[in-house]
């Protein structure tokens, strides 16, 4: 979908259903967009947290539509699909059976307990040290069956259960929601709220040294199902240039307040400093594609697989930067230093990052000798195309990058 525009949007926000959207992508739309990001229509789509939190990410809301239906929408446009990796919904049928049987269900060891993630205890320092994007501490209490009462960790909402991605049981579950969507004929994924994904004891528990290799596995899993990756995650922006290096598309956060400054102030040296500084285009083939209109409406970078491109090596330079928690373990006679969070207010802006080094970039259509599959993404050179411009659709839910 390189210099196209592309809708984001509920199917029940715009079109009613699955068939609905198609109909209208198909009817007054028809010729609009190069793809589309549907938004979360698992099983429940209107859960807490607008479909963030499903009970079964490998079911199609039954009101929404089936599986067919998805699978028809993507024989049409580029589709894009969100996967949630970081919990699940509490009426899931595995946590339902964690609450049942406890310790005894096979599903025990997906959710993420504060006996697991504190397996020696924690202090008052390292509990306080935890980032949440909601006030308090990331714990709800639940009750099993048996009268007896546990500590959830619940980064979001107390309905949408953590779940523990270093336990392969966790793993297996995330790799059946791909075969899932790859079987569907979805070509694209969004990691959902992968930064806090892994939690390390003694640390802020996101963005992390092991959330970045975790991203590296995802992403592993991902291009094995011919799947391309756009991560989401709302942090600083020297952790966007690197995660840049490992997926397909990142956000870049530092773009629509830079663009908003100029606008304000009539002045775009910061603006220019920013796109001159490599940090923003991450290869000199790229196709600018503007938005506007939404949180979620943002500009896009889409880099050539014809240039000869090998994948940087990863590195986690940033991390060791802002991830110096203990001043006993560095020698600073300043003390210690916080790790940086994400920024208030930021907004989101998507580019496309480094395509990570495949074989089959230089080998004939098909897989790669390493068992990847050969990029889908034209050949054709994007060095020198227009810019195009793009903006949201003013139904709620819905919105164009």
């Amino acid at each position: 979908m390189p210099s196209q525009t592309e809708l984001i949007t509920y199917a029940d926000r715009l079109g009613g259903d699955l068939p609905g959207l198609r109909e209208v992508l198909r009817g007054p739309l028809t010729g609009l967009f190069g793809g589309v990001h549907l938004l979360p229509f698992f099983t429940p789509y209107d859960g807490a947290d607008a479909g963030f939190d499903p009970a079964d990410h490998t079911q199609v809301d039954p009101r929404l539509g089936t599986w067919a239906d998805v699978a028809a929408l993507a024989e049409e446009v580029d589709l894009m699909v969100d996967v949630i990796v970081n919990h699940v919904s509490a009426e899931s049928a595995q946590f339902q059976d964690w609450l049942a049987r406890g310790d005894a269900s096979p599903s025990a060891a997906m959710f993420l307990t504060f006996g697991r993630a504190f397996p020696d205890g924690a202090t008052e320092p390292e509990l306080m040290r935890l980032y949440r994007p909601r006030p308090g501490l990331p714990f709800t209490p639940y009750t099993l069956a048996d009268g007896t009462k546990r500590l959830l960790w619940t980064t979001f909402t107390p309905q949408q259960i953590d779940l523990d991605v270093r336990q392969e049981v966790t793993r297996d579950y995330l790799r059946r929601v791909l075969d899932t969507l790859a079987a569907a004929g979805v070509r694209r994924v969004r990691l959902d709220a992968v930064g806090y994904a892994v939690k390390t004891p003694g640390l802020t528990s996101f963005m992390t040294e092991e959330t970045f290799r975790f991203i590296e596995d995802v992403s592993d899993w991902c291009y094995e199902r011919g799947l391309q990756v756009l991560v989401e995650v709302h942090s600083y922006y020297e952790h966007q240039v690197e995660i840049a290096r490992q997926v397909d598309r990142v956000y870049d956060f530092a773009l629509p307040p830079l663009v908003l400054h100029a606008l304000t102030t009539g002045g775009g040296r910061a603006l220019l400093r920013w796109l001159g500084s490599g940090r923003s285009t991450p290869s000199p083939c790229s196709t600018p594609t503007t938005a506007s209109g939404s949180s979620t409406s943002v500009p896009m970078r889409s880099t050539s697989p014809a240039r000869a491109c090998s994948r940087p090596v990863r590195s986690t330079s940033w991390w060791r930067r802002s991830t110096r928690t203990a001043a006993a373990c560095h020698g600073s006679r300043r003390g210690p230093r916080r790790e940086r969070g994400p920024l208030p207010g930021q907004l989101h802006v998507l580019r496309r990052a480094r395509p990570r080094r495949r074989a089959a970039d230089t080998s004939p259509r098909g897989r790669s000798s390493s068992g990847r599959p050969a990029s889908r993404r034209s050949t054709t050179s994007a060095c020198s195309p227009a810019p195009t411009t793009s903006t949201s659709s003013s139904a709620p839910g819905s919105a164009a990058t």
